[in-house]
């Protein structure tokens, strides 16, 4: 009788463990800067830093670096021009803050406007650097070493 017990003891347990871990889990992949930006994560900046996911995406982005991005004819936006301008110095304020680039720059009616021309300026809108990966590299190696560490605290302990 008291195995029975014990065995429905010790499956309750791990049960509860896997249901909680599921909200760890979700908590983590939403603040990691991937569902959400970064520029838009507010005070919840803190948490893409102490994140282990926000490094190993950022390490595993660069997979798609340097590299140019072609965009299909349904993928440009044409903007209708003002009356005495060209597509550059209507959009000379927009392209430097906010990427992207034009077919013609000296268009006067209808100015043909692409939201990136490169996979770097498009990962850098979720925080993504080419320049970090290194840095990345060696935080995932200290997350992971950590938790290695961290489950070998209670043997150590008994």
């Amino acid at each position: 009788m008291m195995d029975v017990i014990f065995s429905l003891y010790y499956i309750m347990i791990g049960q509860a463990v896997v249901s909680m871990s599921s909200n760890d889990f979700s908590f983590v992949i939403a603040f990691n800067g991937v569902v959400q930006s970064f520029r838009r994560l507010g005070w919840w900046k803190w948490i893409y830093c102490v994140s282990p996911y926000t490094y190993l995406i950022e390490v595993l982005g660069q997979a798609i670096g340097h590299q140019d991005i072609r965009c299909s004819d349904l993928e440009i936006i044409t903007l209708n021009l003002p009356s005495c301008q060209t597509c550059s110095t209507y959009t000379d304020r927009y392209i430097p803050s906010f990427g992207g680039y034009l077919a013609d720059l000296d268009a006067t009616s209808s100015c043909q406007f692409r939201l990136t021309n490169s996979t770097d300026t498009y990962s850098s809108s979720f925080n993504i650097f080419d320049s970090h990966h290194w840095t990345n590299f060696r935080l995932v190696c200290v997350f992971t070493g950590s938790i290695f560490l961290r489950s070998l605290c209670p043997y150590t302990l008994v």
